[in-house]
């Protein structure tokens, strides 16, 4: 369970700044 919310949380952060990158651009 702990492998799976802490990749799940890693997930999220790189999704959101590809977002924050794809937004600059």
């Amino acid at each position: 369970l702990l492998v799976s919310a802490v990749g799940n949380v890693v997930l999220t952060g790189v999704f959101f700044v590809l977002g924050r990158r794809g937004a600059a651009r």
